[in-house]
């Protein structure tokens, strides 16, 4: 259900001019392998081989950056790969293959040659993006997602919408028994080596969509996470995770309290976000008074609205107490929110926080998102504790 809410107002934008393209600079191959990569837990729970594969064109040319919105081509990507996945997952043979190359003409047909592109006569274009091209050489990236499942689904209205928003088409070819096969170009402009700022845009807006994605997931299948399932069985292994619960409806937390020491964990509460900060400064993340006890942290879940001080004001007291080093190494932090859209994720990650989780979710779902968090930050910013 919340994902026809988010087609239908991301719809309502589109037809009311409100949908707004952003050109960023980007790697060539950054977009096509990120959307493979978000999908890959979701696709071997399915049992479905997912591989991605750059054409020679990509390397052939001397371009390595391009210049256009990620943030609507990868949502184009999650739209086609997850009705890939949807229509595969229940077939013999299960497999889905992402490939992209590049045209410095616009293309007549895709990456597969039955795949002809016909764009629609009079079809919008965005003016920002048009602005951008001007700026110099122009290419088109083609994308071909294929799968041996049978079927269409949602979102691809959408999805034309935004490839000629970006000045480019969409098209598909069927054939039983073999499977389908979506193409989609894009025209961007030839770019240089992008800006940190760039990099930062690019990071947050991949990291959004990814978490949008996972939560709306969650509609679409009854099965947990695989990773979840794993963390949420193993009771005595969970006994070194330290959770800090950051929640003003004593109801809610109390009951989240018990669920997860249920299954092994040691939690700690705090009814706003000043306490959490107190509770912060105890911890082993702090330099302690002498003679002062410590606690060991793994991870906090932070609820988004509370009184006296709500989750994103603590986030950033939390994030400009690290930059200073009061707090030394980077505390997980996941967001706890009803309010998955882009925007808010978006925002939730601008303001420190590594990863938003949806209210109401189940314990596996939430044991996932710790477990990845958790891993993340490791790899990231080095460990200070592990989830195993």
């Amino acid at each position: 259900m919340k994902t026809i809410v988010d087609d239908v107002l991301t719809m309502s934008k589109l037809d009311s001019g409100l949908f707004v393209m952003t050109p960023v600079d980007v790697p060539l191959q950054s977009i096509a392998r990120d959307a493979v990569k978000m999908f890959e837990g979701e696709a071997k729970a399915a049992g479905v081989a997912l591989e991605y594969h750059a054409e020679a064109s990509c390397s052939n040319t001397s371009i390595n950056y391009v210049s256009l919105d990620p943030t609507r081509v990868l949502q184009i990507l999650i739209n086609l790969i997850t009705n890939a996945i949807k229509f595969t997952r229940l077939e013999e043979t299960r497999h889905i293959s992402v490939r992209l190359g590049l045209s410095t003409e616009p293309p007549l047909q895709g990456l597969d040659e039955r795949v002809k592109f016909h764009r629609t006569p009079g079809a919008e274009v965005s003016h920002t993006l048009q602005t951008d091209w001007d700026k110099g050489k122009v290419a088109y990236m083609i994308f071909s997602v294929h799968d041996t499942g049978r079927g269409s689904g949602l979102g691809l209205f959408i999805s034309r919408r935004l490839t000629e928003l970006h000045g480019g088409a969409i098209s598909f070819a069927s054939k039983a028994k073999v499977g389908s096969t979506f193409s989609f170009y894009v025209k961007c402009r030839k770019a240089s080596l992008p800006s940190p700022q760039d990099e930062t845009a690019t990071d947050l807006s991949v990291r959004a969509q990814s978490t949008v994605l996972a939560n709306r997931s969650r509609d679409d299948t009854d099965k947990p996470p695989a990773i979840g399932r794993k963390l949420s069985e193993n009771k005595e292994g969970n006994a070194h995770v330290k959770v800090l619960i950051v929640e003003d409806n004593l109801v809610n937390q109390r009951v989240l309290a018990k669920q997860l020491r249920n299954i092994g964990m040691n939690v700690a509460v705090a009814n706003h976000g000043v306490e959490a900060l107190d509770y912060v400064r105890k911890t082993t993340y702090c330099i302690p008074d002498e003679g002062s006890a410590t606690q060991e942290l793994s991870l906090i879940l932070m609820d988004w609205e509370m009184p006296v001080m709500d989750g994103l004001t603590c986030v950033r007291e939390i994030r400009k107490l690290q930059s200073q080093g009061i707090v030394r190494g980077h505390i997980p932090v996941i967001a706890v929110t009803a309010n998955v859209r882009s925007e808010q994720v978006t925002e939730a990650l601008e303001a420190g926080m590594d990863d938003v989780i949806s209210k109401p979710f189940r314990i596996p779902e939430l044991c996932a998102c710790m477990h990845k968090t958790i891993l993340s930050v490791n790899v990231k910013w080095g460990s200070k504790d592990d989830m195993k």
